[in-house]
């Protein structure tokens, strides 16, 4: 999940990964804080989707979310 989803230009959103206590690691990592903890920070110049993967020792998922950007 994303808060917000769509947002102006040089605006931030939160990407959310859950729950707590996995591995977690965000592609592409562009515009990101960090891309290894589960709720990083973007500030996206552009439209990007964002893949997260959460790895518990040998099991893991993955999950999608797309940012859309608009001018202000």
């Amino acid at each position: 999940a994303a808060t917000p989803a769509i947002l102006i230009q040089g605006q931030t959103s939160q990407l959310i990964a859950q729950p707590a206590g996995f591995s977690y690691q965000w592609t592409p990592s562009t515009w990101l804080n960090s891309s290894v903890i589960p709720n990083p920070i973007s500030t996206p110049q552009a439209d990007i989707s964002y893949t997260v993967t959460a790895t518990d020792g040998e099991c893991s998922a993955t999950a999608s979310v797309a940012l859309k950007v608009v001018e202000f």
